[in-house]
């Protein structure tokens, strides 16, 4: 005979944290770990070539004297020609059908006068160059550059790898669109390692990693999320 012991309501002990649903418990860390994750792959590339692009551009200056040497840099004289008789060589170059949009004189002794034509065939912003020995009016190189600057192939090419990763206006706007979500990861960053400093409630475990174990094992057991190994 089974005899029933009836508990006052009164005194039922109430749920304890851990009877609780993985999901009601925890579904704040398990959210920002998720949408950390996979913001990082989408943005992760993007900040890669980002990156080393950028550590390309600072180079671009030393590298252009190396590679543009023949184009840049003239002999040295004590005199000069006119500056439009520099010009006439350069038109005498290129032809009629070329139209004079600029010039740049030797910014220093040893350096070329450069010489820009709009003409067909050019991209936007595009301009043909022509570079001239300024003691001589002969035609040191013809080179495409870009912008009122006059930058020269390399370091447009590498702009435009930082700019829109040489995929036109797609790369464009996935450039922008992932630069937009740097800061949604670096807020999302905040809350996991807020969320571990809860768990761990010890400095030293916060900013030490975990090494004893791999994978998302590790991040499931720091986030404390036990639906995770629930599944294993």
């Amino acid at each position: 005979m089974t005899t029933l012991t009836t508990i006052p309501p009164d005194q039922i002990p109430p749920p304890s944290a851990q009877s609780r649903p993985p999901s009601a418990r925890r579904w704040f860390g398990q959210f920002v770990r998720r949408l950390h994750f996979y913001a990082g792959i989408f943005v992760g590339p993007f900040i890669l070539i980002a990156a080393l692009s950028g550590a390309l551009y600072s180079l671009t200056p030393q590298i252009e004297k190396a590679v543009y040497a023949q184009e840049l840099y003239a002999s040295e004289a004590d005199n000069y020609l006119p500056l439009a008789d520099q010009i006439e060589s350069a038109n005498t170059y290129v032809g009629p059908d070329e139209t004079l949009t600029a010039v740049r004189p030797t910014p220093e002794s040893g350096q070329t006068t450069r010489v820009m034509y709009a003409g067909e065939g050019l991209g936007a912003s595009e301009s043909r160059a022509i570079f001239i020995d300024p003691a001589t009016a002969e035609v040191q190189g013809d080179l495409t550059v870009y912008g009122t600057s006059g930058a020269l192939p390399l370091r447009t090419w590498v702009d435009q790898l930082h700019r829109s990763l040489h995929l036109g206006d797609g790369g464009r706007l996935y450039s922008e669109l992932a630069a937009s979500w740097l800061g949604v990861i670096a807020v999302a960053g905040v809350c996991l390692w807020g969320i571990r400093a809860k768990k761990t409630r010890s400095a030293k475990k916060m900013l030490k990693p975990t090494l004893k174990k791999k994978g998302l094992r590790v991040m499931s057991q720091e986030m404390g999320d036990s639906s995770a190994s629930g599944h294993r």
